[in-house]
């Protein structure tokens, strides 16, 4: 803020000026700010002027006119405004300067952490792999069969006991594959006992365990084609197998009859039946009541409720509730039931016509 002028005098820079006592004094000035917007030539820049003045033209002696000593005091107020600026540019230029320093140091600094955390890491990474080998052979039930695994494996020319040899006649055999079996469901499930201890996954892919089968790449390939099929047809329910056949589209065929194995393994309670499927068909909007188009009004009345049932399959972590289970017997029994009696009454429509009998293409 500026200091008021007194009346009667004007404070420049260099000398106190005198003018004519009854003339009219300048105004005085509580605020530097109007300055700004009292520009004696407000529509052109003059900045190349604010170096150009060194002294008043005028000296103490001479008496000059109330509008020049008017003019004097803002450029003096407006000069020390400016060197107020300047030396505070220079504070914060040397403040800049201060923390560029310390910038650069904090940078060095950084730079030597990171250089002495890499070595570390290299070290615990050496460390964790010669203490990952040696938790391998220290005696222990589960390395006594990855030992008798690999022992197999080169007995056999690296093959990998699979599934089906739990029903083998050979005990080892039996219980190599029951081992290798409960590993995959394991890292399927990814359970504690092998996301703490991933070196032990590592030993077994070593000896070529494959944790995905081709069923599990099959799956992933029809699923993402049923996902294309809502896309483009903006909705799960799909014609009937005959409407299927008759377009001809042998991929709309295969894409039906994996669907209806999927929705066949549920509701009739198969042992492929798996509580992952079914919460992902759940989570993506799948319908296990909805999934093929037919008759509206009979549909909605006589289907039992699937989905409810499959939300509390889902939610109960792969547990049916015994009342789903008995409802879901009964809806397998009268669909079978319901199948037969169509069976049968087409073929009696075929034997009664005389035109095919069994055999016939």
């Amino acid at each position: 803020a500026m200091p008021t002028i007194p009346p009667n005098t004007t404070t420049t820079t260099h000398a106190t000026y005198h003018h004519d006592p009854y003339a009219q004094p300048p105004e005085t000035l509580t605020n530097l700010t109007d300055l700004a917007y009292n520009l004696p030539y407000p529509d052109k820049d003059y900045t190349s002027y604010s170096k150009s003045f060194t002294e008043p033209l005028f000296r103490k002696k001479d008496v000059i006119t109330p509008a020049l000593s008017h003019a004097y005091s803002l450029l003096d107020a407006a000069a020390r405004e400016r060197k107020t600026l300047r030396s505070q540019k220079r504070t914060t230029l040397r403040q800049l300067k201060a923390l560029q320093r310390q910038f650069a140091a904090k940078k060095e600094e950084l730079l030597a952490r990171n250089a002495a955390l890499k070595e570390s890491s290299a070290r615990v990474g050496s460390w964790t792999k010669r203490v990952f080998d040696l938790e391998l052979i220290e005696p222990s039930p589960w390395n006594d069969k990855l030992a008798k695994l690999r022992k197999y494996a080169a007995r056999h020319d690296g093959r990998i006991p699979e599934h089906a040899a739990k029903n083998s006649a050979d005990e080892e055999e039996r219980t190599l594959a029951a081992f290798v079996s409960g590993m995959k469901n394991k890292v399927k499930k990814n359970h504690v006992s092998v996301a703490k201890f991933p070196h032990r996954v590592r030993a077994l892919e070593e000896l070529g365990v494959r944790w995905h089968s081709e069923n599990d790449a099959r799956f992933e390939v029809m699923f993402q084609r049923l996902l294309a099929y809502r896309k483009e047809h903006g909705t799960f329910r799909m014609p009937s197998l005959d409407l299927c056949k008759e377009s001809g589209d042998v991929e709309l065929i295969q894409l039906h009859n994996w669907v209806f194995s999927q929705v066949g393994s549920f509701r009739y309670q198969l042992k492929t039946k798996k509580v992952e499927v079914v919460k992902r068909f759940l989570d993506v909007g799948f319908s296990f009541e909805r999934w093929y188009a037919t008759n509206g009004h009979v549909f909605e009345r006589s289907i039992p409720k699937f989905d409810d049932f499959a939300r509390r399959y889902v939610k109960n972590g792969g547990r049916m509730d015994k009342k789903d289970v008995e409802a879901l017997r009964v809806a397998s029994e009268r669909s079978v039931a319901k199948m037969r009696r169509k069976y049968k009454k087409k073929r009696r429509k075929v034997d009664g016509g005389g035109k095919k009998v069994d055999g016939d293409a």
